[in-house]
């Protein structure tokens, strides 16, 4: 049929269809659309702006199109298993703390195990829940097929452990020239240049896009010698077999780490809802064929070389102040990822045994305890419990904050004097962390014999502890801080935006009232409070007695959104609305860990889906 026929008003069924198909076609040649796209069948996706820029540039058409769009289309949705694959739990629960720990990592890692890329996992006797339910434990190993997950080395990513053995060296000698050799706590000076970055590691981080920004080599420079802090520590003791003088530390990348976790976790988010929306924000990942696969695998194994430098410029500027050539040194992460073939292991906390995931293994591991307890030598292999790995250390049954309220009782000279007798423990910042001490973790002896119920490894030696630096509480708190302190938020408080900076944040979820729980960086995490009850919605309906009286917020058939979220706030925007009860406090933490992992952003993102 000529063109000119559609003006011809034919009564057929069959020239009717014909006219619409020479309309199309006369449609695709001008302007191809969102609504082409789907017509032809297509899921529309962020990928559709891309493609037709292209198709129209190129003025595609028929076939042409058909192929290019076959072409660049995404693959296949990935769903979510249907059942949790099945998982190895090497933990047993000694008191009744001990199982409620357990059973929040038992279901978080339900959760986690029905992430499509997910094929195998494994809970080591130090496990706890890092965050709401489906976020991989710390203590946890998750296997996945041809995919990065880099919430699941999180920030500190390549947090490691390095030996040196100093013969029969003076461990006080040796614990004051490490002083001056380590920095501990915030290293905010990023020109201050400690030790020298080796040009050919340079040079890789300059060939990588991922790792070759202003700041991130700055960072790459200047924190190059420091440990951070939280448990990261330097360890000075004696082998149990030799008697011989032993420093051991504890840290990772540092800023650097951090800032190509950031890049990882926003191109994984890409990839997720493309890919696979239902996965959770916190287990998305990057699949290792794509550039972006390739490049971010390559940038970890350049972090993981920086990492290993910075505790070796600490442990030999020690030897150098002290005359000393080291009988040995060894060192092996224990917080990153692992490739065999297309499988990558993520450890979260979890020390490698097998010699295939380390190349320059002596078949030696160190597995630390806590600052009064012996850093573990071990050796093992994979079998059927261990996927081919071991504990990372004691592992802690409460947050940092709730161990603080347990000794409030206590002075802190008090519990620091009690836990450390005999030892000669350090903090840079000379202002003890009560949170380090050793009642903070886990019992070390329920660790080490459940390490040899489920075949975690051997011990095969013990450095005895003499003493050890770590970060101290900071006399220069960061702002964000600061902030908190002087507004006094404690878990529980209910918040609002002042009315005078709503302008300043445009999701309107901003302006929810929500539950404030705890920190997270300088940002907070914290649970929303809403009245809507729509069943999609899977809100929890909260009581009347989960609220104090006498507050600007009343109850009103209240419920919490069932997530756990990040709030990018500066805290002096803020109001104090109202207070949970003891009640309400005790509700949501038996609740919490049902609450999905993720921040406003995103929550907003998937509101709009």
């Amino acid at each position: 049929m000529e063109p000119s026929d559609l003006t011809k008003g034919s009564s057929s069924n069959l020239e009717r269809e014909t006219s619409k198909d020479v309309v199309y076609s006369l449609n695709l040649r001008k302007m191809i659309t969102g609504k082409t796209l789907v017509d032809l069948g297509y899921q529309p996706g962020i990928w559709f702006g891309d493609a037709l820029a292209y198709a129209n540039e190129q003025q595609l058409e028929g076939e042409a199109l058909i192929g290019y769009l076959e072409e660049v289309k995404p693959p296949p949705v990935l769903l979510l298993h249907e059942k949790p694959i099945p998982f190895k739990l090497n933990i047993e629960a000694e008191n009744p703390l001990e199982a409620a720990n357990v059973e929040a990592v038992k279901n978080t890692m339900k959760t986690l195990m029905k992430t499509p890329t997910i094929v195998d996992g494994v809970v080591m006797p130090d496990a706890c829940p890092t965050g709401g339910r489906g976020v991989i434990p710390v203590g946890g190993v998750v296997v996945a097929k041809n995919a990065i997950h880099p919430g699941m080395h999180s920030a500190d990513i390549c947090c490691s452990v390095m030996l040196t053995d100093l013969g029969d060296a003076d461990p006080k000698s040796v614990l004051d020239a490490a002083h001056t050799s380590t920095h501990f706590g915030p290293a905010a000076d990023l020109e201050l240049i400690r030790y020298d970055l080796p040009a050919e590691l340079e040079a890789e981080f300059k060939a990588n896009r991922l790792l070759n920004t202003p700041r991130l080599m700055r960072l790459a420079k200047a924190h190059l010698g420091t440990q951070g802090d939280g448990n990261h520590f330097l360890f000075v003791g004696k082998s149990k077999q030799t008697g011989n003088t032993m420093m051991v530390t504890h840290h990772g990348s540092r800023g650097v780490g951090a800032m190509l976790y950031k890049r990882g976790i926003k191109m994984a988010e890409k990839f997720r809802q493309v890919l696979s929306p239902k996965t959770l924000p916190s287990n998305a990942w990057i699949p290792f064929g794509t550039e972006e696969g390739r490049l971010y695998w390559s940038a970890l194994q350049t972090l993981r070389k920086w990492t290993k430098l910075n505790h070796t410029v600490i442990h030999q500027a020690t030897c150098d102040k002290l005359n000393i050539v080291p009988k040995d040194r060894f060192w092996n992460e224990h917080n990153f990822v692992f490739k065999q073939d297309d499988l990558f292991y993520h450890a979260k906390g979890a020390t490698p045994l097998d010699n295939k995931f380390l190349p320059e293994s002596n078949n030696l591991r160190l597995i630390p305890l806590n600052m009064s307890e012996p850093v573990l030598i071990v050796k093992g292999e994979t079998n059927e419990n261990n996927l081919g790995f071991a504990p990372h250390g004691a592992g802690r049954n409460m947050s940092r904050t709730q161990h603080k309220r347990l000794n409030e009782h206590l002075t802190t000279e008090a519990l620091f004097a009690k836990e450390t007798a005999g030892l000669d423990v350090r903090f840079y910042s000379e202002l003890v962390d009560i949170s380090e001490l050793p009642s903070a973790y886990k019992n070390a002896q329920n660790v080490r014999s459940q390490m040899e119920k489920f075949g975690l490894g051997q011990v095969v030696d013990e450095v005895m502890p003499y003493g050890c630096i770590m970060a101290g509480e900071s006399e220069n708190e960061p702002f964000w801080k600061r902030a908190k302190r002087e507004k006094n938020m404690q878990k529980g408080q209910i918040y609002k935006l002042a009315k005078e900076f709503k302008a300043q944040y445009k999701p309107k979820s901003y302006e929810h009232y929500f539950i404030y729980w705890e920190d997270e960086g300088n940002n907070i995490r914290g649970i929303m409070l809403t009245t809507k009850n729509r069943p999609y919605y899977h809100n929890i309906l909260l009581k009347q007695e989960h609220f104090e009286e006498g507050h600007e917020f009343r109850y009103n058939q209240s419920l919490i959104a069932p997530l756990y979220l990040l709030k990018e706030v500066q805290i002096e925007h803020l109001r104090e609305v109202g207070k949970l009860t003891e009640a309400g406090i005790e509700f949501l933490e038996k609740n919490k860990s049902q609450l999905e992992y993720t921040d406003w952003e995103t929550h907003r993102a998937n509101i709009k889906k």
